[in-house]
């Protein structure tokens, strides 16, 4: 009760009832409490400021980051009381008839409480905050920057039937303000579906080919597949100013806590680099020789190239992220394939 013998003795040495009461505590902090006349200074001695100010505590602890405001409301005025019992029976029966609706209605606007804590924020006790995400998106290739050039190849892909799949783990380092680094790395797999599923993906003498199946083959799907290894380093701007409502509870009472939690706008542009686990291709087709459907799978390198090198973008605004790769190095080696630069792009889960 450190704090209520503080502002008992505040108030003992002030000559006359006082409209505002300033406590001042710590290096910069303070209390102020508006008071109309002395009753009401002496209702608040029977309230458990200790008690109060708990709650605030643990709610703060609770949250992420920063809490721009908490509110807690109680509706029946009685939760801070120091001995409500005690209080009950020393009240004087000085009216035995039952109050009207009205009169109800007002004595409960009059025992409510309401504690405000506006402009709180929590320290940040970690510099750096882990996560694990799902990236299921699109990717495709580009002919020598150009989209539409490979619409009307033999390896052309469906826009909507490649996906690429990234399975990463983050850790997000606070260097200054708004300035993040975001530090990443996980697997991810490419899936290449070629447009035509008569296309056979096969690896040449010296290069890769894509073929036409012969007439007797009627092809359902054909696709090629490569793991990769991947790190990235992507510095973040992140106005995480926003705010969201979120209704919480105690556990000892029916308190309403009203809590805005900062969110906000977020974009970042980085480098990743990744090295080749494995590659396969898949031929699925039905035969005239053959009754039923078949599949053909093949591991194997395909000239793809090793590494891959490339540039990151990410945006996000609340809950939603998005981003995009672009490889700067060709999917396949030197004179041994097109020229094609993978990239990818989609939502972060």
């Amino acid at each position: 009760m450190a704090l209520l013998c503080f502002f008992e003795n505040t108030y003992a040495q002030s000559t006359a009832t006082p409209d505002t009461i300033t406590i001042k505590f710590g290096n910069q902090s303070k209390i102020i409490m508006h008071v109309s006349d002395s009753e009401d200074l002496e209702e608040l001695l029977n309230y458990d400021f200790n008690g109060m100010l708990q709650d605030l505590k643990i709610k703060m602890e609770s949250s992420e980051g920063s809490t721009d405001y908490i509110k807690i409301e109680d509706t029946e005025g009685a939760r801070y009381l120091k001995d409500t019992v005690q209080l009950q029976a020393e009240t004087p029966e000085t009216d035995e008839r039952e109050l009207t609706e009205e009169e109800e209605k007002d004595e409960k606007q009059d025992r409510s409480l309401v504690i405000e804590a506006p402009g709180i924020k929590s320290k940040d006790r970690s510099k750096s905050k882990h996560s694990f995400n799902v990236e299921v998106v699109l990717n495709n290739y580009l002919k020598d920057g150009d989209l539409s050039g490979t619409s009307s190849e033999t390896y052309a892909v469906k826009p909507f039937g490649s996906w690429y799949i990234a399975l990463t783990s983050k850790r997000k380092f606070k260097i200054s303000g708004p300035l993040y680094v975001e530090l990443g790395g996980g697997v991810s797999w490419y899936n290449f579906k070629m447009e035509d599923p008569q296309v056979m993906i096969l690896k040449g003498s010296d290069n890769i080919l894509f073929e036409e199946a012969p007439n007797s083959i009627d092809g359902q799907k054909s696709k090629l597949t490569a793991s990769f290894v991947n790190i990235s380093f992507v510095p973040l701007l992140d106005f995480s100013q926003g705010k969201r409502k979120k209704s919480l509870s105690f556990s000892e009472g029916p308190v309403k806590i009203t809590k805005y939690n900062k969110q906000g706008f977020r974009i970042g542009v980085g480098p990743y680099a990744g090295y080749r686990l494995a590659s396969h291709t898949k031929f699925k087709f039905s035969s005239t020789e053959e009754e039923g459907t078949q599949k053909d799978k093949e591991r194997g390198s395909f000239y793809l190239n090793n590494f891959r090198y490339g540039v990151r973008f990410q945006i996000g605004y609340k809950g939603l992220d998005l981003f995009a790769n672009y490889d700067l190095n060709p999917l396949f080696e030197s004179n041994h394939g097109p020229k094609l630069n993978a990239f990818s792009f989609g939502i972060i889960l």
